[in-house]
């Protein structure tokens, strides 16, 4: 069973293996500072962050209603549950989270926004 969240991706960074949740707070602001500074015209990217007992995935989505297919959705990120080692709520934007990813090589932090705010707290 896999539970599908429809979200907008504000941004990502690479970040150092030893990020702490401490640091977490700043990554999330560095990440969304640059995303408002980088205003690009169109519209932001709209992602499904698919979530199972086996993996979490981040797929860009194209259109709406759309059926899986690799040359119109673009596979962001996929990992292990366990790999999704920090999750930052900010109490200030309801509606956004970030979380970070670590697996034996990298280590990186995304930051989403919801269209739901019941869907992040």
């Amino acid at each position: 069973v896999e539970v599908r969240y429809k979200l907008t991706l504000i941004g990502s960074l690479s970040v150092h293996r030893l990020t702490t949740m401490a640091m977490l707070p700043w990554v999330v602001a560095e990440i969304s500072k640059a995303q408002r500074s980088e205003r690009k015209p169109g519209r932001p990217e709209t992602v499904f962050l698919c979530v199972s007992v086996s993996w979490v995935r981040c797929v860009a989505i194209l259109g709406e209603g759309m059926v899986w297919d690799p040359l119109t959705h673009t596979l962001l990120f996929e990992c292990l549950p366990h790999q999704v080692t920090k999750l930052i709520h900010n109490s200030q934007e309801p509606s956004s989270f970030g979380c970070l990813l670590r697996d034996s090589a990298n280590c990186a932090c995304y930051v989403f926004q919801s269209q739901d705010s019941t869907k992040v707290s």
